[in-house]
């Protein structure tokens, strides 16, 4: 669903000395919702709110924004076979600076036409039906 910032409520909502929201249904700043470590977020830092623990509540891992990590799971989702559009994303990238943002695994692939040949007729299969 949609959503703007300030349409859900403060994990200690202002004037509150007892009360702490947790868990999806509350702001929350640079975190996805509807994820198990994001209620866990939640709930420490409306304890250490209410109880005033001069404490952060450790960073979200910052992996969530790497593209090399994004396209490690893409190619895990896929077990290991690659991702539908790999083989022009390495025929692209072949030769460039992001040449090195490419899983591991894939990157014997470079030089393989047939990985891209492969892929895009699977592409041109997908406009097809």
């Amino acid at each position: 669903m949609p959503r703007a910032k300030g349409d859900r409520p403060e994990i200690v909502p202002d004037g509150c000395v007892n009360m702490g929201l947790v868990g999806q249904f509350v702001e929350t700043h640079n975190d996805v919702v509807f994820t198990m470590e994001s209620s866990v977020r939640t709930a420490r830092v409306a304890v250490y709110e209410l109880l005033n623990v001069q404490k952060q509540v450790p960073d979200i891992n910052p992996l969530q924004y790497d593209i090399r990590q994004l396209l490690k799971a893409a190619n895990t989702l896929n077990d290991g076979k690659g991702f539908i559009g790999e083989g022009l994303l390495t025929k692209l990238l072949k030769g460039t600076y992001y040449e090195h943002i490419l899983p591991k695994a894939n990157q014997s692939t470079n030089g393989n036409d047939s990985i891209f040949t492969q892929q895009w007729e699977a592409i041109k299969g997908l406009w097809h039906k």
